[in-house]
């Protein structure tokens, strides 16, 4: 049975964070790992990319302003589909998950905080 992970990402516009994170899920074992990349405001050029590459990629469009219901909604989802690591990217994703997973949830987590 293969790990549900999802890749917690603000959006997949063009950048530095962005290629790697698109690297990483492109070279993870498929037969191991089930992957998804949830982009949590938008998606971009590489949100694309990998859906044209089969990858299962999710826009969720949470509002900046309703962060406590974002928070909610992202807990919500994380139990249904039953992820079982969340690999944050980015300020935004990470602080968000970080007080999701201190309150809500009982998921592995893997933060990336990549600072220009």
């Amino acid at each position: 049975m293969r790990t549900n992970v999802v890749h917690l990402v603000d959006d997949l516009k063009i950048g530095g964070l962005e290629r790697t994170l698109a690297t990483t899920v492109e070279n993870l074992d498929k037969a191991k790992y089930k992957v998804s990349i949830w982009c949590l405001i938008g998606g971009g050029r590489i949100a694309e990319e990998l859906r044209e590459k089969g990858f299962d990629v999710r826009v969720l469009g949470f509002s900046v302003s309703a962060k406590i219901r974002s928070l909610v909604r992202l807990a919500w989802r994380l139990r249904k589909e039953k992820v079982e690591i969340v690999h944050c990217w980015g300020i935004s994703g990470a602080v968000s998950y970080t007080h999701l997973r201190a309150h809500e949830t009982s998921l592995h987590l893997v933060c990336r905080l990549l600072l220009e």
